[in-house]
């Protein structure tokens, strides 16, 4: 096998297996983030628009909702599929990446394949998918639906199936509303292709955007197609910025998998209204019935 047909799967910690981390983090964990109330709002908001569906968290900026959510869902039969896809591309089309970064593209495709988000396991899953991520402009969006769509044309697989099998959420920075507020989907000619349920968004406070999208240290590198064939995205990062931000995801994943945490969670799930879905009172059950009530 050719070097650069090996595949490169992008490493990230899992908070459910201590052992990995040994000495990187403290002993008690903590994050300001456990206790604030926009932010486990709009957690309850994310579960209830897409209980239906598999989640992928789009990238590195919402990674505290999938760690949040990993440890209330943890160790549960009937928990929601949660995915954190390592993907950082707002501009470069797929034609683009084939014609000037073949072997780039080559490794999302693998990547993806071993997440089973290639356009046929879409097509083929029992739920759809549903992408989150925080957003500006949509061009992350924009460019991960190219990818499959493109991918999907050239393997001579139905792009209408797979465009009915999902669909994206953005966590938009909240404006001042009125009937000329510009959204996200409302511009891109690649928007048209779905429906208005397919594409939603929940706004939460620019201070929560801001510290989420810019500010917070992450756990993973950003993942840029540069580094998508990179063999040194296989392997675990460590440094300072890395133990702060795995500190912090430690801190939410115990968060979410307590009594406190779980019954925070179910309440706010309970003030959407999507409650009166099947799917989405089925997962607050589930939450319930791991905090005794």
């Amino acid at each position: 096998m050719r070097k650069d047909a090996e595949p490169v799967l992008p490493f990230r910690w899992d908070m459910s297996r201590r052992e990995q981390l040994g000495q990187l983090v403290p002993g008690n964990p903590r994050s300001a983030l456990c206790h604030d109330e926009e932010f486990i709002a709009t957690a309850g908001k994310i579960i209830a628009r897409t209980a239906a569906s598999r989640m992928v968290f789009v990238g590195r900026s919402p990674e505290s909702w999938f760690d949040l959510l990993s440890g209330s869902f943890a160790d549960e039969a009937d928990a929601p599929l949660l995915t954190l896809l390592r993907y950082s591309n707002r501009s470069w089309g797929t034609a683009s990446l084939a014609r000037d970064h073949p072997r780039a593209l080559r490794a999302m495709k693998t990547y993806l394949t071993s997440e089973s988000l290639a356009p046929d396991a879409i097509i083929a899953a029992p739920a759809p998918i549903c992408f989150i991520d925080l957003v500006a402009d949509g061009g992350t969006f924009e460019a991960l639906c190219d990818l499959l769509c493109a991918w999907a044309e050239e393997a001579k697989q139905d792009v209408a199936a797979l465009r009915a099998k999902i669909a994206f959420l953005g966590i938009t920075s909240r404006t001042k509303n009125s009937p000329n507020t510009w959204r996200w989907y409302q511009a891109p000619s690649w928007a048209e292709k779905f429906s208005s349920r397919q594409l939603t968004s929940i706004s939460i406070s620019p201070e929560l955007w801001d510290h989420l999208g810019n500010r917070q240290a992450k756990v993973t590198p950003s993942h840029p197609y540069w580094r998508w064939a990179d063999p040194v995205q296989a392997q675990p990062p460590r440094g300072e910025k890395t133990s702060q931000a795995l500190e912090r995801a430690m801190a939410l994943y115990d968060f979410g998998r307590s009594r406190a945490g779980r019954r925070a969670l179910a309440e706010a799930i309970t003030r959407s209204r999507e409650m009166s879905a099947p799917e989405t009172r089925r997962l607050v059950a589930v939450l319930r019935r791991k905090t005794g009530n």
